[in-house]
C-alpha cells in the first residue's frame, strides 16, 4: 500500500507541477495520505472483526464445539 501511495504522489505532483509550484502541493499530498490512511484503517478494522469472537468464544471450544467454530476465522467478503 505504501508503494501505491508513493507512486500516486509522484504522478500527481509531476502532473500538477506543470501548473503550480511544488511547495503549493502539500495540501494535495496530505489529501492523498488521508485517503490511504482511511483505506488502511478500513483494512485493519476488517481484520479485527475475525479476532473478536476468538476472545469471547470460551475456553473449551474446538472447531466444531457448540457451533462457535465458524466465528474464529474472518469471512472474506471482498
Amino acid at each position: 500500500m505504501q508503494v501505491q501511495r508513493d507512486l500516486l504522489v509522484e504522478d500527481v505532483v509531476n502532473l500538477m507541477e506543470r501548473h503550480f509550484d511544488g511547495a503549493e502541493l502539500g495540501g494535495v499530498v496530505g489529501e492523498i495520505d488521508k485517503l490511504f490512511s482511511e483505506r488502511f484503517d478500513a483494512l485493519v478494522n476488517s481484520l479485527e472483526i475475525g479476532k473478536r469472537p476468538r476472545g469471547s468464544g470460551g475456553a473449551g471450544g474446538g472447531p466444531g464445539a457448540g457451533g462457535h467454530g465458524g466465528g474464529r476465522r474472518p469471512r472474506h467478503l471482498h
